[in-house]
């Protein structure tokens, strides 16, 4: 019996797309992660000669990816036969004796899954005795209610504004009802106590919580540039960074993956109200202990990566989605995550750490001066590449996936080779009248990364390139002719 056969990965939005547009016509599938089954990519590469996915085989034939798939089912759509869409699936690929083709087998061997993370110590805090019951509750939990009920908005003092702040007053009033306590001064010490824990603070740190005028902020509200500050992490910390960031990922793409329509289109603000968010956004702390400096580079640079492309995707869900030029660098220059006390924006991950401390494109200073104590965080050199790894959320950036401190070097020799094969990124154009190369914007933002001057990119990008296209650009180069 013959089936159609997708190459996927987790977390891709063109996957579940593509698997949709079947599963809402009723047309079965088999599926082969690459994220699991990691040693299937080659056959998909050797089959279909492509390295993004999805990649789609009807029986043993390529039919392509996403937009290929999209012109077949618009032909079945179409059909003014009576066919429906199901019956023509049946006669033209159920009916058939395949897939022949060993490599399109679903896999026999176990999935490559992550070693189990140590556990979680989980602290908990002592909640003031009701009935003469003592009680306790995790620091998440007490976090997630108490965002639930106490008041927040705007208050202002001799000029300046406090956002998602309460008084004190008010406060005790909500302590004392939400946890039904006999007495204003009983309601106090609670508040003291979560003070203590790091659960709220007052706004500039300079008083005890009390039955005052004095301005509150849960520890959630805090910073709100910082992403990562739910709480402040006092749990154990895992000492494998690709498991943190694999972790954190695959809760990233779950909420994404809820929140994505058919056309692909992920709704941010239904994420932000998935109930795996707050989940998400508290794991997200663990990163407060992270020792990014004892890092080797390889390790480094994969965590680099991870984190940037985890923090865009963390700020679009917490911050929003800026819509416009202005917006974009102000976003970008401000969200920012903590890794092991050290405060960073996606500009200072992006080209102080992972870019060795280059300067941005189009300012005139290196992103972590001499004295900046961050400067122990900066890879010893920059690799090019990167630029085909990150995502910061823009049609031109590449597709996401998750780098490993083991792999890294392969995995973006994979990212540089995908990005530079489609057509949108590198066009390649030879007449008898010219020779010309269109390259992404990436390239010339970034020049200094790739090559000292301009003449010399063609080369570079030569060395992204397989089979035609290589062949193509190989004899443009040598030729008489300027690119």
């Amino acid at each position: 019996m013959g089936r159609i056969t997708v190459f996927s990965a987790a977390g891709c939005h063109r996957c579940k797309t593509a698997k949709a547009s079947l599963t809402e016509r009723n047309i079965p599938f088999a599926e082969i992660c690459i994220s699991m089954y990691p040693d299937k990519r080659d056959d998909m590469v050797a089959m279909s000669k492509q390295l993004n996915v999805p990649q789609f085989f009807f029986n043993d034939e390529h039919i392509g990816g996403v937009d290929e798939l999209a012109v077949v089912l618009e032909v079945w759509d179409k059909e003014e036969n009576g066919i429906s869409v199901l019956d023509q699936y049946r006669k033209e690929i159920e009916s058939v004796d395949g897939p022949t083709d060993e490599r399109l087998a679903k896999p026999r061997e176990k999935p490559i899954m992550d070693s189990p993370a140590p556990a979680r110590q989980n602290t908990m805090l002592k909640l003031p005795r009701i009935a003469g019951k003592s009680q306790s509750i995790s620091q998440f939990d007490i976090t997630c209610k108490l965002m639930k009920v106490m008041p927040r908005s705007d208050l202002t003092w001799r000029g300046t504004i406090y956002k998602d702040a309460f008084k004190g007053k008010n406060g005790v009033d909500v302590l004392k009802e939400e946890f039904q306590l006999s007495s204003w001064n009983e309601a106090v010490t609670f508040g003291r106590m979560l003070q203590r824990n790091k659960i709220l603070s007052h706004v500039t740190e300079d008083h005890d919580f009390g039955n005052n005028s004095y301005f509150y902020r849960l520890q959630a509200y805090q910073e709100p540039n910082v992403l990562n500050t739910l709480c402040i992490w006092r749990d154990r910390v895992d000492q494998d960074s690709d498991r943190i960031m694999s972790m954190l990922t695959k809760l990233m793409n779950k909420i994404e993956s809820a929140c994505t329509d058919k056309k692909g289109f992920v709704d941010y603000i239904a994420a932000q109200e998935h109930p795996d968010f707050l989940i998400f956004d508290e794991a997200s702390c663990e990163l407060q202990g992270i020792d990014m400096a004892s890092m080797d580079q390889n390790t480094r640079l994969a965590f680099g990566i991870n984190a940037y492309n985890l923090m865009v995707k963390h700020a679009y869900i917490k911050v929003g989605v800026p819509n416009s030029d202005i917006a974009k660098y102000d976003f970008f220059h401000k969200i920012s995550y903590n890794i092991g006390g050290d405060i960073l924006t996606s500009i200072e991950l992006e080209n102080g750490v992972l870019r060795a401390n280059a300067k941005a494109p189009y300012t005139t200073k290196e992103i972590f001066s001499k004295n900046d104590k961050r400067l122990k965080l900066a890879l010893e050199e920059a690799d090019p590449r990167i630029h085909f790894a990150l995502n910061c959320g823009a049609n031109s950036c590449p597709p996401v996936q998750t780098y490993t401190s083991k792999f890294i070097q392969e995995e973006l020799s994979l990212a540089a080779i995908a990005f530079c094969e489609q057509d949108r990124n590198v066009t390649i154009k030879k007449t008898a009248a010219k020779k010309e190369l269109n390259l992404s914007k990436i390239f010339s933002w970034y020049r200094s990364d790739f090559e000292a001057a301009e003449y010399e990119l063609p080369s570079r990008v030569f060395c992204y390139l397989r089979g035609e296209r290589k062949e193509l650009l190989h004899g443009m180069i040598a030729g008489e002719k300027a690119i």
